[in-house]
């Protein structure tokens, strides 16, 4: 506050003992004696001051929290001489910006004669503010001379002095002080960390549940900030009591328990230490929290000292520390600095993955390796060739014949081989040539005659190598077992081979079907005749069906329309084998394992002779008895 009062006149006051009869009717403020005077008018005279411009100058993230007040007043008619009691009021008020009222007013009655007496206060907002929301903070005095005598023979006051309280936002320099912080939604809290949680101690037990706060945050970071501490535990002390009593007590007792905190620095400084006593309590859970004013970075703190000590039959036990910490924002994003570790192999990712067109990219940090790596996924609007199945191996709707795994090596071969001359076939087709369809049969008849013969020496070389597994074994039930092997293989190769066959053909059979005839006898014959002949060569018989009998009672009606309930389903599907059933055929070809082959080489085992006497004695003395009857009966 300043020295200067509104509503007051400026000059000399009067002086003790000294008679005045002229002044009025209101107050007079005297410099030299720093008095404010009151006359007989009824008149309010203040100071105030503009907290805003108060404030210039102090730090930045300062909060307004409310002020203090302090003044002396006399209230003695100046000199005595008035028989009545003059009332003097004094109010204190923060308003905010404009003009509202922040801060509820302090008005002080002073009523009674008394001489030079101080009186002061403080108020707190309840939740501070930003000055920019504040406006002026004044104090006001009302009063008048109730005898109405001219001079100044009304209450006195002096050593006015009305304080601004301010401090820094605990939220700019701890986003974990209040839920109401802006960064508080940053804050991760983590699971309990004390290495003992479930130990209960009593009967004048000790447990030390320290940890190393670095260690227990080793994964956040270098730039990790912690904030705080959030603790607990459950406490019993029950309440005094005689152990020994014999008339009277020998042994009084008055169990408590007591639970020690200290937070340290890397130094060893102690930065927060409580130490808490309970007494007269049954089971009690207690849980409390400490902030630090500032956050502190993680390499400058040390230890969480927490141990706790039970007194006779008291007990201490749930002993639980969680911590309260802003992760590494390099953690969080590599690409939020470029002093962040990992950054250069982030921002490569993001280069590299920006001038990808088909794929898109995930960028994820390892917190533990502190590597950079890249998740790349299909592009959504890339269309790739559709895949069918057929029969043992996988065709393109671009003509290509894919071998998915589990087909044996040899029919990987074959198909390989029919892709290569399905290839050149193609090719071919594509030329112009005035006898193209006479060159498309004579490539066909070509393609066949060598797939036909692959498929032989395929056939071959599996016989072989059957013939030569059968000569390594011994039982009849192994020799059972590669013949249903080999069985198998060849069911399998002829479907791929099949399957490729007729893919191969395919497009050179739709010129040939617009130019010939229908055969008169109704089969469908090629130049290297029946379609169907080598197909049904190479594929499992099925079980024959007599069809000139003539089934018994009411026959099937082929020309029924498709099942709708059964997923449109036809009869005749019925009858059909599934492709790839020949699969299931396949075994798993006997092998040699582990050849007879000596280790600990040289070497003799030596039993135990005397063991070896304890476990038989008895045995060689029955066997030896045995013998003796023996003689003795012949005898």
């Amino acid at each position: 506050m300043t020295n200067q009062w509104w509503n007051a006149a400026t000059g000399t006051g009067p002086q003790p003992g000294v008679t005045h009869t002229s002044g009025g009717p209101g107050p007079l403020w005297d410099p030299n004696q720093g008095i404010l005077f009151f006359s007989y008018g009824n008149v309010t005279a203040f100071q105030e001051s503009y907290v805003p411009s108060a404030l210039v100058g102090t730090p930045s993230g300062i909060q307004v929290r409310g002020y203090t007040y302090s003044y002396d007043i006399r209230n003695m008619n100046f000199d005595n001489r008035q028989g009545s009691t003059d009332t003097i009021t004094a109010t204190i008020t923060m308003r905010g910006n404009p003009s509202s009222i922040i801060l509820d007013s302090v008005t002080n009655v002073h009523n009674t004669r008394f001489d030079w007496t101080t009186f002061s206060g403080t108020r707190t907002l309840t939740n501070p503010v930003d000055p920019s929301s504040t406006g002026w903070l004044g104090i006001y005095f009302q009063s008048r001379d109730t005898g109405f005598w001219a001079g100044y023979y009304g209450p006195q006051v002096r050593n006015v002095d009305v304080r601004v309280n301010y401090g820094v936002d605990p939220c700019a320099t701890n986003p974990a002080y209040s839920v109401t912080c802006s960064g508080f939604s940053s804050v991760v809290e983590t699971v309990n960390q004390v290495p003992n949680p479930s130990a209960l101690i009593s009967w004048n037990g000790y447990i030390d549940n320290s940890f190393a706060i670095q260690t227990a945050l080793s994964q956040g970071g270098s730039g990790l900030l912690v904030h705080g501490f959030n603790y607990g535990y459950t406490a019993n002390s029950g309440g005094p009591y005689c152990a020994f009593w014999a008339l009277v007590c020998f042994d009084n007792r008055d169990p408590y328990a007591q639970v020690n905190v200290n937070i340290t620095s890397n130094t060893g400084q102690s930065l927060y230490s409580v130490t808490r006593t309970h007494q007269n309590i049954n089971s009690t859970n207690f849980s409390y929290q400490y902030r630090f004013s500032s956050s502190q970075t993680l390499s400058s703190l040390g230890n969480f000292g927490f141990d706790a000590y039970a007194m006779d039959n008291a007990s201490v036990s749930n002993m639980w520390a969680t911590i309260l910490y802003t992760p590494d924002q390099c953690i969080i994003n590599p690409l939020s600095s470029p002093t962040c570790p990992g950054y250069n192999a982030a921002y490569a990712a993001s280069i590299a993955t920006s001038s990808s067109s088909t794929n898109t990219s995930t960028v994820t940090y390892n917190t533990a390796s502190g590597y950079t790596s890249i998740a790349l996924t299909p592009d959504s609007t890339r269309t790739d060739p559709t895949v069918q199945n057929a029969g043992g191996v996988e065709l393109t709707t671009t003509g290509t014949i894919t071998a998915p795994d589990g087909i044996p090596t040899v029919s990987k071969e074959a198909v390989s081989t029919a892709n290569n001359q399905s290839q050149a076939q193609e090719k071919e087709k594509r030329e112009v040539n005035p006898n193209a369809l006479s060159i498309a049969l004579s490539t066909v008849r070509r393609n066949a005659e060598r797939e036909q013969s692959i498929v032989r020496d395929i056939l071959q070389k599996n016989e072989t190598l059957a013939l030569q597994t059968r000569a390594s074994q011994d039982s009849l039930v192994g020799d059972l077992v590669s013949k249903t092997q080999e069985q198998s293989q060849n069911i399998a190769l002829a479907a791929a081979v099949s399957s490729a066959l007729s893919i191969t053909t395919n497009s050179s059979r739709q010129d040939q079907n617009q130019t010939k005839n229908d055969d008169p006898s109704g089969s469908n014959f090629t130049m290297f005749g029946p379609a169907n002949n080598l197909q049904n060569s190479l594929q499992p018989k099925l079980p024959e069906t007599n069809t000139n009998d003539k089934p018994q009672g009411s026959t099937v009606n082929k020309n029924s329309p498709k099942n709708d309930l059964a997923g449109n389903v036809d009869i005749a599907s019925i009858a059909q084998t599934p492709a790839g059933f020949e699969l299931y055929m396949n075994g798993m070809r006997d092998g040699q394992f582990y050849p007879p082959k000596e280790i600990y080489k040289g070497q003799r085992t030596v039993d135990n002779a005397r063991a070896e006497r304890f476990l038989n004695g008895k045995s060689d003395v029955l066997h030896q008895m045995m013998i003796e009857q023996q003689y003795q009966i012949g005898n």
